[in-house]
């Protein structure tokens, strides 16, 4: 579920559970105080089960990083990094 839209269904059902304990009799500040850690820790949840799905069971894929032989004599792999040349500056006389 996308996150916006996480939001936005939590502080409905926080907002309709603060009505609902204001029109008990609760108090309006200790019910918004409430709600309000039961939302934030419910988001919480739904992230962290949202974060499990999208793991995965393999890990890293080394796939990329292979070398294999093309057959042409070359190995197809990560690209090498062209060197960096190093830059001298000079040094002040003061």
């Amino acid at each position: 579920m996308p996150i916006g839209r996480a939001l936005v269904r939590e502080g409905l059902e926080s907002g309709n559970r603060v009505l609902s304990n204001v029109l008990q009799g609760r108090d309006l500040k200790e019910s918004l105080v409430n709600e309000g850690k039961v939302g934030i820790k419910n988001l919480l949840e739904k992230a962290a089960n949202n974060l499990d799905e999208q793991k995965g069971h393999e890990g890293f894929d080394f796939k990329r990083y292979r070398k294999v032989d093309d057959g042409g004599g070359g190995l197809i792999g990560k690209p090498k990094r062209a060197k960096r040349k190093a830059i001298h500056k000079k040094q002040s006389t003061r």
